[in-house]
């Protein structure tokens, strides 16, 4: 009987895609919710290089992730369609920029900030490209500075890792002399989303809706405020940040879902509610929490290395 690894492999594209790709709801919520400036909502990541760092190499890693990844290559021209771009449209000499940076730290960080600013500013939703490389040349024997941003609508927190680990192994094998090769892709987010949809169609959600109805009927949304009239800005906004002990942190990874059969996410989710409660006065309070959209619904369907 086959596997569904097996399975995957051999209904998943291969090869260049292009054309359109079907909607996704996290697509829907995004342009709802983000009327001002969307093409500024991205993820970024900053790290320092080895020395040595081959950049013609590093340009051979680019472009094998730029072929393996095709979410990378997508436009969403008007908020209203998303299509791939071909590999001609967005290559890894146009994502990437080297730079030589200033021999003082101090002179050198500022520019780097500038440049940073300018590469995230420079994500285009209807033309492309969503996604940026900097590298920072800090002179002999330094370790270069290495910069990423791309668009929140083509990358997530795994797919960030999976983009760093195929970059890394793209890298070495470019480095070694070889045509990097980062193996057959995993399911594709277009055929993710005509799997979603198809399944959508058939009422394959339906049963779920008279439960979420009742979960968040007559759910008040609404917090105490200090300051009714206050700025409810991004800039306005402040971080508290706590940290777990390792015992603290055994208990909630291993042994409260042992004994209480639950993950982490739920043990935390109960002590927000308890908070929450003291805090509105209110047993229920509405909690949006996001996932990383990989739930393995569909036979045939393989996520595991799949960027966007």
């Amino acid at each position: 009987m086959e596997s569904d690894a097996a399975a995957a492999a051999s209904t998943t594209e291969q090869g260049e895609l292009t054309g359109e790709v079907p909607t996704l709801p996290a697509r829907e919520w995004f342009f709802e919710t983000h009327p001002v400036a969307p093409e500024h909502f991205n993820m970024s990541l900053a790290l320092a290089l080895d020395p040595e760092t081959d950049e013609s190499a590093l340009l051979m890693a680019l472009g094998a992730v730029l072929s393996q990844h095709d979410a990378l290559r997508t436009t969403f021209s008007g908020r209203t369609s998303a299509r791939y771009e071909d590999r001609s449209s967005v290559t890894a000499e146009g994502i990437f920029a080297s730079h030589d940076l200033p021999e003082d730290d101090a002179e050198a960080e500022a520019r780097w900030q500038r440049l940073a600013t300018a590469a995230q500013a420079d994500l285009d939703l209807d033309g492309g490209p969503l996604i940026r490389v900097l590298l920072g040349r800090r002179g002999a024997g330094r370790a270069p500075w290495f910069f990423i941003a791309a668009h929140h609508l083509v990358i997530d927190g795994v797919s960030l890792r999976i983009l760093l680990e195929d970059l890394s192994t793209a890298y070495e094998q470019a480095a070694a002399g070889h045509t990097p090769d980062l193996g057959p892709k995993t399911t594709s987010v277009r055929q993710w989303a005509q799997e979603l949809a198809a399944h959508t169609a058939r009422g394959g959600f339906d049963a779920q809706r008279a439960h979420w109805t009742s979960a968040t009927a007559q759910a008040d949304h609404r917090l105490p405020l200090d300051n009714p009239d206050g700025t409810n800005t991004v800039a306005s906004a402040r971080s508290v940040s706590v940290a777990l002990s390792v015992e603290e942190t055994e208990a909630l990874v291993q042994r409260v879902p042992a004994v209480y059969r639950t993950q982490a996410n739920d043990v935390l989710l109960t002590a927000l509610a308890r908070v929450l409660r003291g805090w509105t006065g209110r047993d229920r309070v509405p909690v949006l929490l996001e996932g990383h959209g990989r739930e393995e619904l569909f036979a045939g369907v393989d996520l595991t290395r799949t960027v966007g």
